[in-house]
Parts: structure tokens; sequence; C-alpha cells
């Protein structure tokens, strides 16, 4: 019975800790200077310019970012390390945001440790927040051998290209007031990390995406749904819905947008839109707005003439 408590009360504390404090990740963790990493830069005093980028893995909170520490280790993973060095702090007071990524950029020189540095591999920036969920995120690290890219936490999907197959984009093919079938692909790219998005819906928008029509959920091709994580860079293909042009918004609409919906770093970069024209990179030809207006004013003339015409108190 005490074990089924320790796993529950476990279980809550986990739970709470994640979902009620922001976790604060690393991306890209890049060198400036030296130009070039090497085996030996661990036996004596080494002045290290950076560039690492921070952001929000999960939580609807800012968070406040103290410092960032550099440490030599022998694991790629700050986490799982066996040895490091003395770390070398730069202190922060940065602010990380959901859906943003932030760029911090510092400078400190890391001391040699000569007697370890056979052992060494990687250079490991570690960050500290406040209130932090997690900490398996909180470090990026390179190789000292000639090491050229990192380890990174974040997780970023970027919609590169809406391409409209049905209705044909090269004429008109939505009409006003009444649902349009709309069969479409999107190419995205995997910027970052790993990610598995829930959806994807379809919807008619002004250039700001102020103004937006009622969104149609893509299903049918391989349309996202929640269960596939995604690691490579590719396309979701033959996705269908149904998307409505409503005509008293019609002059403020532009373009045709998809969005997906997701868990990532970066929020700005998960809708892509077409504009209205024709061609194969296009949403179609608009139809006339003012067609649209006559024939809502038809309709009202109409009813209109109906009730006129019509004595509600004849018995």
């Amino acid at each position: 019975m005490s074990s089924l408590i320790y796993q529950y009360l476990w279980a809550v504390t986990t739970f709470s800790l994640i979902h009620c404090h922001p976790d604060v990740g690393t991306g890209w963790f890049t060198v400036l200077s030296p130009a070039n990493l090497t085996k030996d830069m661990c036996e004596n005093q080494t002045d290290i310019v950076f560039e690492l980028e921070l952001c929000m893995i999960s939580g609807d909170d800012e968070a406040q970012v103290t410092k960032v520490t550099l440490y030599y280790t022998d694991h790629e993973n700050f986490e799982q390390k066996t040895i490091s060095s003395s770390g070398a702090e730069v202190r922060l007071n940065d602010t990380v945001v959901p859906g943003e990524k932030t760029l911090i950029r510092g400078e400190t020189p890391l001391e040699g440790d000569l007697a370890n540095c056979g052992s060494y591999t990687h250079l490991c920036a570690v960050v500290t927040a406040v209130d932090d969920a997690r900490f398996e995120d909180d470090d990026s690290c390179i190789r000292i051998d000639g090491g050229t890219e990192s380890t990174a936490n974040c997780r970023d999907i970027a919609l590169e290209k809406l391409i409209l197959k049905r209705p044909n984009p090269e004429r008109s093919g939505f009409e006003y007031g009444r649902a349009t079938k709309a069969v479409f692909d999107v190419q995205f790219s995997i910027i970052e990390g790993s990610v598995k998005p829930s959806r994807i819906e379809l919807f008619f928008s002004d250039v700001n995406r102020n103004i937006e029509s009622t969104r149609g959920k893509g299903y049918d091709g391989n349309a996202p749904d929640g269960k596939t994580t995604l690691v490579s860079s590719g396309s979701f293909s033959d996705i269908t819905t149904s998307v409505t042009l409503d005509a008293d918004k019609c002059e403020q609409y532009t373009r045709l947008c998809a969005e997906i919906e997701v868990e990532d770093s970066v929020h700005a970069n998960n809708v892509v839109c077409a504009i209205f024209g024709a061609g194969p990179d296009k949403a179609g030809v608009k139809p006339s707005c003012s067609a649209a207006k006559v024939l809502t004013m038809s309709a009202m003339t109409i009813l209109s003439a109906l009730f006129i015409g019509f004595d509600f108190c004849r018995e």
C-alpha cells in the first residue's frame, strides 16, 4: 500500500511541476570563438564567445533565465556525463516567452583541465531558469574535435508552402455561402527537434489574419492526427476539408491559409497561405465580391416584397 501511495504522490508532483511551471529548453549552441574546436583546447584556459538559443518547451507563462554555465564533459548529454570540468558562468537577466526563441550571446574564460582533458569529448552550455519544470532539456553540447553542430532540445516545425489541388487553382472554384470541398498539400520543414502535430486547418483570411472564416479541419491523406512524430522535413498530402467563403467578409479576404496545431517552440511559422489568383501556387481566382452583394441584396428584396404583400392580420 505504501508503494502505491508513493507512486501516486510522485505522479501528482511530477504533473504539477510540468504543468504549473514553465519548462525552458536550449536550442542550437554555436561557438563563435575560437573559430575551430580542437581536442586539446581543454588543456589551457580558453576564452569562449558563444550564442545559445533558448525556447519554451511547455508552459503558458514567460520564464526568467539567470545564467548559462559552460563545461567540458565526456557526453553529448550533460545529464549522462561521468566527468566534467569546473564550470564558467555567464550571468543573465533574460526572459523566454512561449512561442518565440530567445538568442543570447555570451563570453567567458573557461579554465583548462589538463588532468582530465583526454577524457573530454564535448563542450556543453547549461541554462538555469527560475522555477524551471525540468532539467533534462536545459543543455546543448558540441564536440570539441571539430564539431560544427550542437545537440538541441527546442522543437520547431515550419509550414513552407500551401498547394491547392481542388478546386482547380487555375480558375475560380470557391462559391459564396456554401461549403466547398478542398483538397490540398502542405510542405513543411523540421527546423529543430521532433514534433507530433495534432491537426491542420484550412481557412480564408485577410493579409494580417485579423479577419478569418470558419475553419475546416483536415482529414484523409496523411493529415496530422497527434499519433505520428515527425523528425524530418516532408509534406502533408491529399488532405481534405470544407471551407465556406462567407459574403459579408468577402472584400477583406485576400488568401487561403493552413495552420498546424502542434506543441513547438515557435508559433509564427505554423501557418502558410496562398493568395487569391490563377496559378499553381495560388488559391484560385477570387469571385467578385460585388456579385455576392447583389445576390444578398436580391434575396433581401425578394423577402421584403413577400412580407409587404402578405397581410398578417387577414383571417
